[in-house]
């Protein structure tokens, strides 16, 4: 992209300043309801690795249309 016209500079630096903003309120809405869940009693965050979510039923499902055959020649 070319930056070297002042309007194109300006535009650049606004979505910039756009987009630092969407993430520092998207980072604030986090922080809050993290917060309200441990008011609650509840962890937040991700599951640590290995150990599925909150009572969450393994998952036995297999492909939509049965074994798949997939031959070794073309």
């Amino acid at each position: 992209m070319d930056t070297n016209p002042p309007h194109r500079k300006w535009i650049f630096n606004l979505f910039g300043a756009l987009a630092q903003y969407e993430r520092a309120l998207i980072r604030e809405r986090v922080q809050v309801g993290l917060e309200a869940a441990r008011r609650q009693g509840q962890r937040g965050g991700r599951a640590p690795q290995g150990q599925r979510a909150y009572g969450e039923k393994p998952t036995t499902q297999g492909h939509p249309w049965g074994p798949v055959q997939v031959s070794a020649t073309m």
